[in-house]
């Protein structure tokens, strides 16, 4: 076995592997690559609002004027946040990828806390990807065994399925169609958009597995290649979607022109 690094991390690979990680969100390969741990939040309350009477930091709940009960996760001066409960490692190269995925979706107006004290992503309109990141020590992780390499890496709550593939068929035209003639359980469009080049696939869903474990996307990019599977799991960088990393991955994001040719296709929203 090699031994390669990813930062403070060590991880045991095959030749194949053994070089620099690459970050997941803009695709940079150096030994300053770290975990960092994603989840989504699901509403913020604004404390300054005149509809919070007070905060119970030993309950984690802020109390509203009319007697509502409001949970949080986390407090700061001026507001609190409630998490969703997905709490997903990533690789990634620095703060300044992170706040580029992190950044603030919108601010609010001071005068509106009073009227609107409670944002939540889901009533803002047509949705709203609202990411929040944590340092591995921050937060309560687990150290799990990747199923391919061998390598240690910590954990939380991110979860993986593979699938072994049972057929598949490569053709251009319009993905909607093409799935629907061929009963394909997945289609994947090698150029942007759902029209072009495409792979569609059919599962052998009695060969689907959920014990295994990946410490990054090219692990699971191995394992489908040499076992003919899928692996599907949830991903906050593409903006909270469940994730699938197929054995066609890498030709993908190379026809895309995506500086990272690890990164997997979303499927649906968290």
């Amino acid at each position: 076995m090699v031994e390669r690094k990813l930062g403070a991390h060590v991880f045991f690979g095959n030749k194949k592997h053994n070089q620099a990680a690459v970050c997941e969100i803009c695709g940079h390969s150096g030994h300053d690559i770290n975990y960092r741990f994603f989840t989504e939040i699901a509403y913020c309350t604004y404390l300054h609002s005149r509809q919070v009477a007070r905060v119970d930091d030993a309950r984690n709940i802020v109390v509203m004027s009319n007697g509502q009960e409001v949970p949080f996760d986390l407090r700061g001066d001026s507001d609190a946040i409630k998490l969703k409960p997905h709490m997903v490692p990533h690789l990634v190269c620095g703060d300044s990828c992170v706040e580029s995925l992190c950044r603030p979706p919108f601010q609010i107006r001071p005068d509106m806390i009073h009227s609107m004290p409670v944002v939540s992503a889901a009533l803002i309109e047509g949705g709203m990807f609202w990411p929040h990141s944590f340092k591995e020590e921050q937060i309560e992780t687990k150290k799990s065994k990747c199923s391919v390499c061998g390598g240690s890496f910590p954990n939380a709550t991110k979860k993986f399925t593979t699938i072994r593939i049972a057929s598949s068929e490569e053709t251009n035209g319009v993905a909607d169609e093409f799935a629907r003639k061929g009963g394909f359980d997945f289609v994947e469009a090698k150029t942007p958009g759902d029209v072009g080049k495409l792979w569609g696939y059919r599962f052998d869903k009695g060969l689907m597995r959920n014990d295994l474990e990946f410490c990054s996307n090219e692990c699971m990019f191995d394992y489908c290649t040499s076992r003919r599977a899928v692996v599907i799991y949830p991903n906050i960088v593409l903006q909270g979607f469940m994730a699938i990393v197929t054995p066609n991955m890498t030709a993908i994001n190379l026809a895309l022109g995506n500086s990272y040719k690890y990164r997997p296709t979303k499927m649906s929203p968290l």
